[in-house]
């Protein structure tokens, strides 16, 4: 396992040049406060500064605009908690003062409109994160109320646990979108994706996913705080893990994440870390620029080559990775010292070449929804009827023999795995009858033949997991329907429901110890032949 090297310090040098950082406070700038919880970056490199007392904007020309006009809309941009930019260059962000409100600025940044947030069933919708998809469509990442999506004619839909049965909390930290236009949800009990709010998929990580970030290469990372409240960073299936000193450090947390030009993870928190692919990083602790350890949240200023950090005491901070010129340091007001590094070891990984692998996603909706879908969907359970007993002379009699299925010879006791029965997604209805119907086939050119039905799902989550019981009784129940499925098919189309035995195992017996589709299958095993 690669190493991520985690560094709680005040300095990075890269590619052996020191590297000083520019701090902008409300000392020494118009910043409105010095406690950021947000920054995003516009194509003119504008960068829109969300704070706890106001919002502004820095320009490129060093040049600040401050929203604090009296008896204005500028009076609700009090406590700004997320922010974004739309491909036009509208900025969209989230207010907080008593009630919480949606802004819109135009690509100036002048006020187009507002909404406020409905609020029910006493949740606390606070917006923790905006995402913007490729159609537009804005994602809102809530405290306790799910996600919410806004599509282009303004309707609002909202996704919660009583909307998304895969869901295990609604209180989401962060929402990004990828090139593919996935929508990646970052949870406090694990990660999900969607394309259109319709179909989710969970992935096999169930901790507090703190924040999520994706690249232009296909990267998605995020980070995850553990039960143990351990850190953790992942990018697509590979997990970095942290130095010793670092994973075991309580006060230790990572708030946010951004991927440079290079495919460079940096991530922000109780101090920063970097993850370069092949190059070891330097430090030099005598003259470092960087005196907070709380970092909020962190963007990359791609024309530029910028690392921009706000921070919950101390302003903004601006790092030059990739300028060739020196950044010239603005002195701290705060007098503090540099901590210590606490493991100078980098890693290295090339994150271009791996791919997210998601978990079982298929979890049973409601029966009664699914059994309305269509006429072909079977919601009634076969026949009950006694398992069929076999003799001692039975077993003699057909020990030897064999049967032939899809140019498959089998003999009895063997379990064969029907690779042709597939259902529809989070349904036990077939996709396709093709599999089913040589099933029927064989079923009826061997009258004698009894069988054995097993219905498996993806494997369950660890039984630590928070969830685990939840999760294993839906899959178990899923398996269920599904192969309940298969014996209804078989017994309305002639086939005696004595010659059928169904068993559902859920995710009890995967075939493989990971998330993969290959794991959702029906098997059949040959009972009696003659």
């Amino acid at each position: 396992m690669r190493y991520l090297l985690i560094f709680i310090s005040y300095l990075i040098c890269y590619q052996a040049h020191s590297q000083l950082f520019t701090n902008y406070n409300s000392s020494n700038s118009p910043l409105p406060f010095d406690k950021i919880n947000c920054i995003a970056i516009d194509q003119d490199g504008t960068k829109w500064i969300g704070t706890d007392k106001g919002f502004a904007a820095l320009l490129p020309n060093e040049e600040w605009k401050v929203y604090n006009k009296p008896n204005s809309t500028d009076t609700l941009l009090t406590k700004i908690t997320a922010v974004t930019v739309d491909k036009q260059g509208n900025k969209w962000l989230a207010s907080f003062r008593d009630k919480i409100y949606l802004f819109k600025l135009d690509k100036a940044g002048n006020y187009l409109l507002h909404n406020e947030i409905p609020v029910f069933q006493n949740k606390n919708y606070y917006i923790n994160d905006i995402a913007i998809d490729h159609s537009g469509n804005k994602w809102l990442a809530t405290k306790a109320g799910g996600v919410w999506k806004i599509d282009t004619q303004g309707k609002w839909f909202c996704y919660d646990q009583s909307i998304v049965l895969e869901f295990m909390t609604d209180e989401i930290n962060a929402v990004a979108v990828d090139e593919r236009n996935e929508v990646w949800v970052a949870s406090a009990a694990g990660l999900w994706s969607t394309k259109d709010g319709k179909e989710w998929q969970p992935y096999d990580i169930f901790d507090n996913i703190t924040t999520v970030e994706v690249g232009d290469k296909g990267q998605v990372c995020i980070g995850v705080s553990d039960k143990k409240g351990r850190q953790k960073l992942y990018c697509n299936d590979v997990l970095f893990k942290l130095s010793k000193d670092v994973a075991s450090n309580k006060y230790f947390k990572i708030k946010d994440l951004t991927i440079d030009r290079e495919g460079i993870v940096w991530a922000v928190g109780t101090g920063i870390a970097r993850y370069q692919k092949e190059e070891r990083a330097l430090f030099d602790l005598n003259t470092s620029g960087f005196t907070s350890n709380l970092a909020t949240c962190v963007e990359f200023e791609d024309s530029k080559g910028v690392l921009w950090i706000g921070t919950a005491d101390q302003g903004l901070f601006r790092l030059g990775i990739y300028e060739k010129k020196q950044e010239v340091q603005v002195d701290s007001l705060s007098g503090k010292r540099p901590q210590i590094v606490l493991n100078p070891n980098a890693g290295n990984l090339n994150l271009n070449q791996v791919k997210v692998k998601p978990a079982e996603t298929n979890i049973e909706e409601e029966e009664t929804e699914i059994a309305s879908n269509e006429a072909t969907v079977v919601s009634v359970k076969p026949e009950t009827t006694p398992p069929p007993t076999y003799s001692t002379e039975d077993s003699l009699a057909d020990a030897n023999a064999t049967v032939t299925l899809a140019n498959k010879t089998i003999r009895k006791g063997e379990i064969i795995n029907l690779e042709n029965i597939q259902f529809k997604k989070a349904s036990y209805e077939l996709s396709s009858t093709e599999g089913v119907e040589t099933l029927l086939m064989f079923m009826k050119e061997n009258p004698e033949v009894h069988i054995e039905l097993a219905g498996h799902t993806e494997k369950n989550p660890d039984k630590d997991h928070p969830d685990y019981k939840r999760l294993s009784k839906l899959y178990l129940e899923l398996s269920q329907k599904r192969v309940e499925t298969v014996a209804k098919y078989l017994i309305n189309r002639g086939i005696s429901a004595s010659r059928i035995i169904t068993k559902a195992y859920g995710g009890e017996k995967p075939l493989f110890n990971y998330s993969t589709e290959r794991n959702r299958r029906v098997e059949m095993r040959i009972i009696k032949i003659k």
